[in-house]
Formats: C-alpha cells, sequence, structure tokens
C-alpha cells in the first residue's frame, strides 16, 4: 500500500472490534482494528480468527451480522 492509498484507507475506514460471547451473554471484545465496510470487517475476522465463533461489532457495538446485539 502507497502512501495516497494508505491516506485513502484512513480517511475512509471505520473501526471494528471482534468479540466472543461470555457465559453471561454479554460480548468479549478481543480486538479493535479498522476497515472500509462490512465485508472488510468479516474478511478480517475469517482470516484472523478462523475456526472460532466470533462476532464483529461495529463502533457502536452492534453486531454486523445480526444474532447476539
Amino acid at each position: 500500500m502507497d502512501l495516497q492509498e494508505y491516506a485513502m484507507f484512513m480517511v475512509d475506514a471505520r473501526e471494528y472490534r471482534v468479540a466472543f460471547v461470555r457465559e453471561d451473554g454479554e460480548f468479549d471484545v478481543v480486538d479493535r482494528f479498522y476497515a472500509i465496510d462490512d465485508d472488510g470487517a468479516n474478511a478480517y475476522a475469517e482470516t484472523y480468527f478462523e475456526g472460532q465463533e466470533w462476532y464483529v461489532l461495529d463502533s457502536t457495538g452492534r453486531n454486523i451480522n445480526g444474532g447476539p446485539q
């Protein structure tokens, strides 16, 4: 990624969180990262948390894929 691409990413990127559900039903956030959109956020979680039951939350804490809120 060159400097111009990086600058555009930083302008357009949104914060996301990867989380797991605790026994009490609350989310346990294990990673924070930036992606351009929900598809990019899901791709990140699939890559780094493969084989685990993860959830991706947006910056407001909403599960971007539905399910437990």
